[in-house]
């Protein structure tokens, strides 16, 4: 497939997966379960089957499940791979079962889906689900295709932002905790709980040491990672120490373009909101992470944590209009910039590798 065909392909699926939202948030529960499903079904079919080559690290996914294949049991398999990441592991023995690694794929793209679209359900309103979710298929799926466990562990803690601020310390735990059983990376996500103190205001003590670390993180990278691969079972983290390349950092731009916006904009939907600050937190603190894209794209994708809660603050820039018509127009200008953004990031830039896209069955 070539790579306008690709594009079209990408873009169509989007529309079509948003427009069934769109038509399930209208619709009572059991139509909207079915709606919702075939919304989430489309991108996932899209995952599934995709070939080796679309998504840098599809391959190297192919041949860990492959690897998975060799061992004989889930037993084994634990013993061998360690419990630090035990969800992989079981539905690595899903795939293992049917033997497809094509099950394998779509477990994750299916569940990460799901997530999000649960996820945009408790935190918008019914208005701007299906603009929030559009946001995330045009600038956070694409990422899926390549960091596919990662994205997973990202959706999950999505999910868990609602602990924070109903100051559920356990269940948020607990949400971490499953996080870390996809991808143990979502370890960074632990420390956002203290950013809201017992009133669900922001404790800028916490923000400012968080920031100090961050910083203090970017600067010392090397060592850090070289510490964390000392411990047995985390030797592949020796690798993230240091890298040799062509370094493409231009999403650093992008990122800090969208937190001016929306920090100029942010009396129109912040003052009366906790998750707003909260989210407009997070967002900075993706910016300072975002940093370590000048020394290494991998550690780099530790601020997607954090970036993914550009879904809820964009979909919110209608606000600042109240007549329906403006608001309208301003939805459908955001859908326009964002199909902008996939087509210059992920067809020019050429991020992620999802493009040109090809089927492939395992």
């Amino acid at each position: 497939m070539n790579k306008e065909t690709s594009v079209f392909l990408y873009l169509i699926i989007f529309i079509f997966s948003c427009f069934f939202i769109e038509i399930g948030i209208r619709k009572k529960k059991k139509l909207q379960n079915f709606y919702t499903f075939l919304g989430i079904l489309l991108p996932t079919f899209l995952a599934t089957f995709r070939s080796p080559t679309v998504g840098t690290d599809t391959q190297m996914y192919q041949y860990m499940f492959e690897g998975y294949l060799k061992i004989p049991n889930l037993f084994e398999r634990l013993r061998i791979l360690g419990f630090k990441e035990f969800l992989n592991t079981a539905i690595a023995q899903i795939g293992v079962f049917t033997g497809s690694f094509n099950i394998y794929i779509f477990i994750f793209s299916f569940v990460t889906l799901l997530i999000i679209i649960k996820s945009l359900y408790v935190y918008e309103n019914k208005n701007t689900v299906s603009v929030s979710y559009f946001v995330y298929l045009c600038l956070f799926f694409p990422q899926s295709l390549n960091i596919m466990r990662q994205s997973l562990a990202i959706a999950i803690v999505f999910w868990g932002l609602q602990y924070i601020l109903k100051k559920n310390p356990r269940k948020y735990l607990i949400t971490i905790l499953l996080a870390v059983g996809v991808h143990v990376s979502a370890l960074i996500a632990l420390p956002l709980y203290f950013l809201l103190n017992k009133e669900r205001r922001i404790n800028y003590l916490v923000a400012t040491v968080l920031s100090g670390v961050i910083i203090w993180g970017t600067l010392s990278i090397g060592p850090i990672f070289n510490l964390i691969s000392s411990i047995p079972g985390f030797e592949r983290y020796s690798f993230y120490a240091t890298f040799v390349g062509e370094i493409n950092n231009r999403i650093m731009i992008v990122n800090i373009f969208i937190f001016v916006v929306i920090f100029a904009l942010k009396k129109y939907f912040t003052d009366s909101n906790n998750l707003n600050r909260l989210l407009l937190l997070m967002l900075f603190f993706g910016l300072l992470l975002g940093l370590t894209g000048f020394v290494s794209p991998y550690i780099k994708r530790l601020g997607a944590y954090f970036d993914i809660v550009q879904v809820l603050l964009i979909s919110q820039i209608g606000n600042i209009f109240l007549n329906k018509y403006q608001n309208l127009i301003i939805k459908y200008g955001i859908c326009i910039i964002c199909i902008i953004y996939f087509i210059v990031f992920y067809y020019y830039i050429e991020s992620s590798s999802i493009i040109p896209y090809d089927f492939y069955i395992y």
